[in-house]
């Protein structure tokens, strides 16, 4: 693992790897079409250390030099005071990052006429030139499918229209190390097996999602909801249909209320015998 943090003061990247909190592994979380994000902590036990400020670039990947987080800090650390130790004192830095679409982020959308049966991958192309023209590497951003219409709104940032758009077109969008890919969803498959010596179950966790919810549809089997009445006069004669479907009746000189209940049972009131 190497980590690196560019502080913009004119010394360049800076090796921070040395300085890892080895009792909180630094973490990568990533969910579907949201920025990621990377928590860790440093501890400053040397009067030379910098403490990384809010806005560094901070890039964590590993030792075969396969980026695995690039992106910024959002906030200034927050440090905790840990003791005395042999060459002063200890504090312990906590560090909060986003990925590289911060930077489009904080620019607003422009006032520009909706996309028109344009495909998905060619919108967010769009937006994303129209912010940070020739600064993110966009190869890598397929077209796959057309959106009818979608108006991109001064009001949301880059990441909640780039949400959007994946959701619309069945993908999923990432931004790392200045590239921003934008494929399929199921396109990457990650295969688990038991048998694997790295494999363990114990490790697994589920996490709920937020339970509010402001528009649910609910699918299941249709019930009986309805309470039909039927009416007859009959005359000795006529032979005629139910209106509620439940078959054809020959009424004599009687008046009868059938009331047709979801359960199936049929009751009759008479309301005069012939």
């Amino acid at each position: 693992m190497k980590l690196q943090i560019d502080n913009f003061d004119g010394r360049g990247p800076t090796d921070y790897t040395s300085a890892i909190d080895a009792s909180r592994a630094p973490k990568v979380v990533r969910r579907l079409n949201k920025p990621d994000e990377l928590q860790l902590s440093l501890i400053a036990d040397r009067p030379d250390f910098i403490v990384p400020g809010n806005g560094a670039r901070i890039t964590l990947g590993r030792s075969n030099g396969e980026d695995v987080f690039t992106g910024y800090l959002t906030q200034a650390p927050a440090f905790e005071y840990l003791g005395w130790g042999e060459r002063g004192p200890v504090y312990r830095y906590n560090l909060v990052a986003q990925g590289d679409e911060v930077l489009l982020d904080r620019k607003q959308i422009p006032n520009s006429p909706p996309f028109v049966d344009r495909s998905a991958g060619d919108a967010l192309r769009q937006l994303t030139e129209d912010l940070l023209p020739g600064i993110f590497d966009t190869t890598a951003v397929q077209d796959v499918d057309t959106i009818a219409h979608y108006a991109p709104s001064p009001q949301k940032k880059w990441s909640e229209h780039a949400a959007e758009i994946a959701l619309r077109a069945r993908a999923v969008y990432r931004a790392l190390n200045g590239a921003l890919s934008f494929a399929p969803v199921g396109a990457s498959i990650y295969a688990l097996s038991e048998t694997d010596a790295s494999f363990s179950p114990e490790s697994l966790k589920l996490q709920p999602a937020n339970g509010l919810l402001n528009d649910v549809t609910v699918f299941g089997l249709i019930e009986p909801q309805a309470y039909v009445k039927d009416y007859f006069v009959g005359d000795n004669l006529t032979l005629f249909p139910s209106r509620a479907g439940t078959g054809r009746w020959w009424m004599r000189s009687m008046q009868a209320q059938v009331s047709i209940r979801p359960v199936g049972v049929w009751m009759i009131h008479w309301a005069s015998s012939p």
